[in-house]
């Protein structure tokens, strides 16, 4: 996947480091382009929605009878989910990384709060020096 020439660095893997990291990908993300964060935000939005209209609608179907209708939402969700760890686990083959099976939900979940978390609290906290350009 590398080229023999390339250089590669690698962390210790500890919250510290992956907090620290999360919010220096912030401060980057100051400065792309507009296309890219649309694309960035819609994924964002897209997977919100996807949770959100799955645990309101399935309910909604099942309680109104409304069977079939459960039955494609769900399963809509479920293809999704299913595409997900395809994608993401052959990503993870050739990056030589361990697989995501059972913890894959839990961070599609988690990983959108705490963007929201750094982007309310990088206001609160004081600009980081910026390297001179």
């Amino acid at each position: 996947f590398f080229d023999k020439g390339s250089i590669t660095s690698f962390r210790e893997h500890t919250y510290k480091t992956f907090f620290m990291e999360k919010e220096m990908r912030m401060y980057t993300g100051l400065r792309y382009k507009a296309s890219t964060k649309c694309r960035i935000r819609t994924e964002l939005a897209t997977r919100f929605l996807s949770y959100a209209l799955a645990l309101a609608l399935v309910p909604y179907f099942l309680f109104n009878s409304q069977f079939i209708l459960a039955g494609i939402t769900a399963g809509l969700f479920l293809l999704r989910a299913i595409t997900q760890l395809v994608v993401i686990n052959k990503t993870c083959r050739c990056l030589h990384e361990k697989k995501f099976f059972f913890t894959l939900p839990i961070f599609d979940i988690l990983l959108p709060l705490i963007t929201i978390y750094f982007y309310t609290t990088s206001f609160t906290k004081p600009k980081v020096a910026q390297w001179g350009v």
